[in-house]
């Protein structure tokens, strides 16, 4: 029997009033169940939310910083694929009019794409034995480290020549006297590679004496230049060479 049904004795009001706080206190012990669960979802999707907005705030971060990455690489890569480039070419062993002296020359050629500004170039001349042990072939090359400011100019595709020091000439009948020596061609250019950058360009050629223009006499004066070596006959010494 319903302890709350009209009519009953004051002992069935009391426990009526009494199964009313029972039902009462479950109902609340229900909703507040339902609350902490509705509380740990929302605290749970809360957690999720902020953990994606972090991820994707990584991921843009990450993103932004390989666009920058990307960019630096390709602005590089620009730079290297554009810069100018000198090469140092051999040229010869040739006479000088009016001397019985010869002259080595070298071709300096820009192979890059951008003028190369403020080139200087230091080129030298030496003989000396071929036939040596290998601990005693030459391998010392000086080169002055200062560089001077000029105003040349070399353009893609362009070239300058120029001859070993007066200083570093030989005479022809040294040359057609030493049958078995070798010749060393050798130098430095420095120049800014079109971004303002300082380069340079390290070379030694050598020559052998064997390869010398039988048909000139070393001791007659030269009335117009003439190929004592020739160009073909040059060949990059294992040792002098370098670039950056």
């Amino acid at each position: 029997m319903d302890p709350c049904e009209a009519g009953q004795d004051n002992r069935r009001s009391d426990l009526c009033a009494q199964w009313k706080a029972a039902d009462a206190a479950e109902q609340s012990a229900f909703w507040t169940t339902i609350g902490v669960i509705v509380g740990g979802l929302t605290l749970f999707a809360a957690g999720a939310a902020a953990k994606f907005a972090r991820d994707a705030a990584l991921h843009t971060e990450t993103g932004a910083n390989a666009a920058k990455d990307a960019l630096d690489h390709a602005k590089t890569t620009s730079k290297l694929e554009l810069r100018a480039y000198l090469t140092v070419v051999p040229d010869g062993i040739n006479q000088l009019i009016g001397t019985t002296e010869a002259l080595g020359h070298v071709l300096l050629q820009n192979v890059g794409k951008l003028p190369a500004r403020n080139v200087s170039l230091f080129v030298y001349m030496e003989m000396s034995e071929r036939n040596v042990k290998p601990e005693q072939r030459r391998k010392d090359f000086q080169t002055p480290e200062g560089r001077i400011q000029t105003e040349r100019v070399i353009h893609p595709n362009g070239s300058m020549r120029q001859g070993c020091y007066n200083d570093h000439r030989i005479p022809m009948p040294e040359i057609f006297q030493a049958t078995d020596h070798n010749i060393y061609v050798w130098g430095i250019a420095y120049y800014e590679d079109g971004y303002g950058v300082p380069r340079f360009t390290r070379f030694c050629h050598r020559y052998t004496t064997a390869s010398r223009n039988r048909k000139i006499n070393p001791h007659s004066l030269a009335i117009e230049t003439q190929v004592v070596i020739a160009p073909d006959k040059a060949r990059y010494h294992t040792y002098g060479n370098d670039a950056d």
